[in-house]
Formats: C-alpha cells, structure tokens, sequence
C-alpha cells in the first residue's frame, strides 16, 4: 500500500511538473502575442500619422495646382 502511494504521489507530482511546464509556455506564447499585437499597434498608429501628413502635402499641392491654372487663365 506504501507503494501504491508512493507511486500515486509520484504521478501527481510528475502531472503537477508538466502543468507548470504547459502554463510557463502558454505565458511566454501570450507575452509574444502580446509584444507583437503592440508592435503592429504602433506600426499602425505611425502609419495613419504619415497618411495625415501626405494628405495635407496632397491638399497643398492641390490649392497650388488650382491657383497656378487661376493665374494662367487670367495671363491668357
């Protein structure tokens, strides 16, 4: 009976090793998961700055396009 508990205690102990194990993993993979989906946050976030910008230069090369056609249809 002494090593049928013994046994016993050993299998918990081992199923008890293995879930830590697993837990750590599953940890470290959402770290990971984590530090990516920031990553590509911030990505994104410099990436609709840029589109700001390049739409502003966009308007102003518009108003300089208009107001140079303006200025051409009054010298003609």
């Amino acid at each position: 009976m002494a090593s049928d508990f013994a046994k016993a205690k050993a299998a918990i102990e081992s199923k008890d090793t293995e879930i830590e194990k697993s837990k750590r993993v599953a940890l470290d993979k959402a770290k990971e998961m984590i530090a990516e989906r920031n990553r590509y946050h911030c990505e994104y976030k410099q990436d609709a700055e840029r589109i700001k910008g390049l739409e502003g230069e966009l308007e102003a090369a518009r108003s300089k396009i208009d107001r140079l056609e303006a200025e051409k249809t009054e010298e003609a």
